[in-house]
């Protein structure tokens, strides 16, 4: 993994003196965690869809709503980021990484989140935490993990 992650870096700084920006955005890493990124987005809009239509459409009460479009999320996740962000087939094994490390995100996100509710702070600080540091924990244990080759 050291090699891999040295290899990446010595890959983006010959791309960086050779064309710039535009070498940059064309490394395969890069174009894995902008498509990472966009799927978190669309899965983040998903989840929210899912926990309101069953907690507005069928009463189910709002935890419950939300560990089951948790759970859609994720398995929604796995695949887009596996065909899409990845460029690889679903087997059982990066599965299993892969919902390990959603169940790490779970937890970063409620560690985060609690400590600023922790702190005194608004709520809305916590999301942009959970925000920004999730996915800087997900993506690389993702990209040299769940999908390693």
């Amino acid at each position: 993994m050291r090699a891999k992650l040295r290899a990446g870096i010595d890959q983006t700084r010959s791309a960086w003196n050779r064309d710039g920006v535009a070498a940059i955005l064309s490394l395969p890493i890069v174009k894995r965690a902008l498509r990472f990124g966009t799927t978190g987005v669309m899965l983040t809009f998903l989840h929210a869809a899912v926990a309101t239509g069953l907690i507005e459409g069928v009463a189910l009460n709002p935890v419950a709503a939300n560990i089951i479009a948790f759970i859609f999320a994720t398995l929604v996740s796995y695949l887009v980021n596996t065909y899409w962000s990845f460029s690889q087939r679903p087997d059982a094994g990066s599965l299993v990484r892969f919902v390990i490390v959603a169940l790490c995100g779970l937890t970063a996100t409620a560690c985060v989140s609690g400590f600023a509710e922790w702190l005194g702070l608004p709520y809305w600080i916590g999301i942009m935490g959970v925000v920004v540091t999730v996915p800087l924990i997900t993506f690389p244990l993702h990209a040299f993990w769940t999908y390693r080759k």
